[in-house]
């Protein structure tokens, strides 16, 4: 019990190897690698990472070119418009879809005459929100120009504004 108590504590304190060897054991004399144990295969080589698959090539445009399209975050982040304008289009999608299961002359007319209307409505909420983005746009290009025209008339005192930051960086005095 004493000689097991004494070559564990042996093992603990690294004066031997592990499976009861010495250091001066565990090399090879034909080779100078070390002799592997079961639990230290390459203990100083990391594991290659395995190859990645290529990426899939990019689906091909099928629009015409120079077709106006509308920006992908418009088709992925739900709808577009006021509640109305939302409305109007899911009235829009059911009435095409009755439309397309309707039986009689009559009812397909019906129909029909509805759909034009939810489809006249959802035009005119279109339009509108189309017209309101044009002005906003309109706003922020008057803005700029007027923030651009400033800066023209102030040309001189920014550029020695700058030349003078950059000076001072530059002796190491800058923020």
């Amino acid at each position: 019990m004493k000689t097991k108590l004494a070559l564990m504590l042996m093992v603990a304190l690294g004066s031997i190897g592990p499976a009861g060897s010495t250091p001066a054991q565990q090399y090879r004399v034909d080779s100078d690698e070390p002799r592997r144990t079961s639990g230290d295969a390459f203990p100083n080589v990391e594991a290659p990472e395995p190859p990645q698959p290529p990426e899939p090539p990019p689906a091909p445009d099928v629009r015409p070119p120079g077709a106006f399209t509308f920006p992908r975050s418009v088709y992925f982040n739900g709808p577009v418009g006021s509640p109305q304008e939302v409305n109007s289009a899911h009235q829009a999608e059911q009435l095409a879809r009755q439309l397309g299961e309707a039986k009689t002359d009559s009812d397909r007319e019906k129909i029909k005459t509805k759909l034009g209307e939810v489809l006249g409505n959802q035009f005119d909420q279109r339009q509108k929100r189309h017209e309101a983005e044009i002005d906003a746009l309109e706003s922020q290009i008057s803005k700029l120009r007027d923030l651009v025209h400033k800066r023209q008339e102030n040309r001189r005192e920014i550029i020695s504004r700058r030349l003078e930051q950059i000076l001072r960086e530059s002796q190491g005095l800058g923020w």
